[in-house]
């Protein structure tokens, strides 16, 4: 019997328990989940209630309330999930609590953070989550798991972790200090230890504070002072703009944060606006509008370079305009934020960059850092690469998922877990899953190049029809798959990504496991490596894809479509009674498809018998998925008998593939008129371009999808290494 994986999440926060939650709830609903194991040294929520630093309790959470443990409740894995974590939704707390409707009567006020830590706390409870009371000191990876080392008050101890997960603020951010610190006492602070000398500041008089910053940590701080101290002090906040920036709270701001949708479809630049005018770098509408009225409150322009300690006094330099001061204060608090890379303390043999930006790059789906031999899921480094909301609390309910995906399977299947490896392991692309596989696949799209189309190789339901066995591994960038060949008993390996790195590239070339060359790769991939000596870059005619414009194809106007015209005209007026008519695949009789499709081959000529024989399986595999809520099949009728089909599918791009197409009427134009009624449907769906796949190199297929006009081939490429 399999033993569950078991993930491990350091930190006993909200990600945490809405990961924990999670699971349970997979777990009530039949699904295999790992085993989770929290290491926290505090407990549960133990930085929300006051007694810990990060806040004294007291502070208004900045999200909703309602953005609990499993919003945004748009579960990747089923609306069952959903219906059952409202479960432990923030309203049946308050329902258990007895307090819903007063909540609901006072507006749905904002909540205290005191009031967060109870609320997880209580989910914590429902679902057996209890932290080992432990300090992490050090993690290394071992035969491709986790060894994690603690300390606990009986002293040492390692554990071992399928999966780690990062959580919590990080170590807070703090400036040079010159001179003699010690001798400060608690007069220089800092975004956590200020809340543990939060009360040395109430009614406090003729006090010269300062805080620098300009994101929520100094918001909070600065907002409690203007409360608690006395009118004779004043409060110096210190920030590098020439104002203080509101956060934007439209929704279309706050959309990004919650689901993360079209996130991938910005250009880095968007994305950087974005954060930096919604999250980072910003006070709260609330916060600002609090503060607009504190007249103890003052603004400086200016860039801290250092903090000086000379006898017992306490100086702030700072830069502004080109020249340096030295401020005096009384007290100075260093408000700028949390080290998100604090975590790499843990790794000494950290194999990758220690850079922050550059970590944020390669942060995957699942909340893992690729290049890595085991995962390793960071939510405080994925705003860039997944969107802006996984650092924070805006959608604990997807940060779960995807968190969750490699290690969970579903009930109606057993086997290995759900969600990627990284080379050089692979896993069935079957067993990563649908949703899993195709967040990374059309993330390989390049958003700038129109005529950038999935490869239909390395569509979902074309491997699951041709290659089911195929296997996938994340590379920098990208994914590779080994799939077999279309025909034969020959397997390849194929390269997709949007800007997979050469070195990568050369390294899997000379992996003999994956038979030196690379194959299906698409020109935008080619492009970045065409000038490197080290790889050979080859055509692949035989598997260019033939992509045509559907409003072209329907107004079908000109000289270059006149033969098209012709053969419909042609056929309708010799069936007069055919027509086309539109249903999903599951609405159409497999039988009646297979008749069609051995009708159609019984006309090939010997030497295309087996090719088309490889096809039929392929199409016996369609037939039977049950995944085929994207499929459109287009059926052309002569009276009541069946005579012709095309199954297309629309995808999540907005794009179309046909899949299987076959006519059993040997009437010249009977494809024309199939195909002509499929597009005119895909054009009232808003399908922009479709695929009608590869020829094999097979001269009549060739000729044929030459003669459907198409906008433009999909190149692609093999890559092989210089002997």
């Amino acid at each position: 019997m399999s033993t569950a994986p078991t993930l491990a999440i350091i930190g006993c926060g909200p990600k945490a328990v809405a990961i924990a939650a999670k699971a349970a709830v997979l777990a009530e609903l039949g699904w295999q989940v790992p085993q989770i194991v929290a290491i926290d040294p505090r407990g549960i929520a133990a930085n929300w209630d006051g007694s810990n630093g990060y806040t004294d309790g007291k502070i208004l959470l900045g999200t909703s309330p309602l953005e609990d443990v499993g919003f945004p409740y748009r579960s990747d894995l089923g609306k069952s999930v959903d219906a059952a974590m409202l479960r432990l939704s923030f309203h049946a707390f308050l329902i258990d609590q007895g307090r819903y409707a007063e909540w609901v009567d006072r507006v749905m006020p904002a909540l205290p953070h005191s009031e967060v830590s109870s609320y997880l706390r209580w989910v914590a409870a429902r679902v057996d989550l209890v932290p080992i009371r432990a300090q992490v000191v050090g993690a290394r990876l071992a035969g491709g798991d986790w060894s994690i080392d603690c300390e606990t008050s009986d002293g040492t101890s390692t554990s071992r972790a399928d999966g780690v997960v990062v959580t919590g603020p990080g170590r807070p951010l703090t400036f040079p200090v010159s001179g003699d610190p010690t001798r400060l006492g608690s007069r220089l602070l800092d975004g956590q230890s200020f809340w543990r000398a939060a009360q040395t500041f109430v009614g406090l008089s003729g006090a010269r504070i300062c805080v620098v910053g300009g994101g929520e940590t100094a918001a909070a701080i600065t907002t409690y002072l203007a409360e608690v101290i006395d009118a004779t002090s004043q409060v110096e906040v210190v920030t590098r703009h020439a104002t203080v920036f509101s956060r934007s709270e439209h929704w279309r701001s706050v959309m990004y944060f919650s689901t993360a949708e079209g996130w991938s479809d910005l250009t880095d630049a968007e994305k950087h606006e974005l954060i930096h005018r919604s999250d980072r770098g910003t006070f709260s509408v609330a916060a600002n509008l609090a503060l607009d009225k504190a007249w103890n409150v003052s603004y400086r322009v200016g860039e801290l370079e250092r903090i000086e300690a000379a006898g017992g006094e306490l100086f702030a330099v700072m830069s502004a305009a080109g020249r340096t001061r030295s401020m005096p204060y009384d007290f100075v608090v260093q408000a700028t934020g949390f080290d998100r890379l604090s975590f790499l303390d843990w790794f000494p043999e950290w194999p990758l960059e220690r850079d922050e930006s550059a970590l944020s790059s390669r942060v995957s789906t699942d909340l893992t850092i690729s290049g890595l031999e085991a995962r390793l899921h960071v939510p405080g480094l994925a705003a860039m690469a997944q969107g802006p909301g996984f650092p924070h609390l805006s959608c604990l309910g997807l940060l779960a998922d995807r968190v969750l995906g490699p290690y969970v399977t579903p009930p109606a299947r057993t086997g290995a877990a759900r969600g990627w490896t990284s080379y050089p392991k692979f896993r069935k692309v079957e067993e990563i899953g649908r949703e899993h596989y195709e967040r990374l696949l059309f993330g390989c799209l390049p958003p700038d190049d129109p005529h950038a189309v999935v490869p239909s190789d390395y569509l979902w339901l074309s491997l699951m029809s041709w290659c089911p066995d195929a296997e996938a591994a994340e590379v920098d960038g990208g994914f590779c798959l080994r799939m077999a060949a279309y025909h034969g008993d020959g397997w390849v390996t194929a390269l997709l990504g949007k800007d997979v790195p050469a070195e990568v590239v050369v390294r899997l070339l000379s992996d003999p496991a994956l038979g030196g060359r690379l194959h299906f790769v698409p020109e935008w991939l080619v492009s970045a490596l065409a000038d490197d000596p080290r790889i050979v870059i080859e055509p692949d005619r035989d598997h260019f894809d033939y992509i045509l414009d559907v409003e072209e194809q329907v107004a079908a106007e000109g000289a270059m479509f006149r033969e098209a015209r012709r053969k419909r005209r042609s056929y309708l007026r010799s069936h007069p009674h055919a027509a086309v008519r539109f249903q999903s695949l599951g609405e159409v009789s497999a039988a009646s498809i297979v008749e069609v499709f051995d009708s159609w081959a019984s006309l090939r000529k010997d030497d295309e018998v087996g090719a088309s024989g490889d096809e039929r399986l392929a199409l016996g595999r369609l037939l039977s998925r049950q995944d085929l809520d994207r499929c459109l099949v287009a059926t052309l009728h002569e009276g009541t008998v069946l005579t012709g089909f095309e199954i297309g599918e629309i995808l999540p791009d907005g794009t179309a593939v046909s899949h299987f197409m076959k006519t059993s009427d040997r009437v010249n134009g009977a494809c024309d008129v199939l195909g002509d009624a499929l597009r005119r449907a895909l054009a009232e769906r808003g399908v922009r371009l479709f695929n009608i796949e590869q020829d094999l190199g097979v001269a009549g297929l060739r000729h044929r999808k030459l003669m459907e006009k198409p906008a433009f081939l999909l190149e692609k490429y093999v890559l092989g290494s210089v002997r």
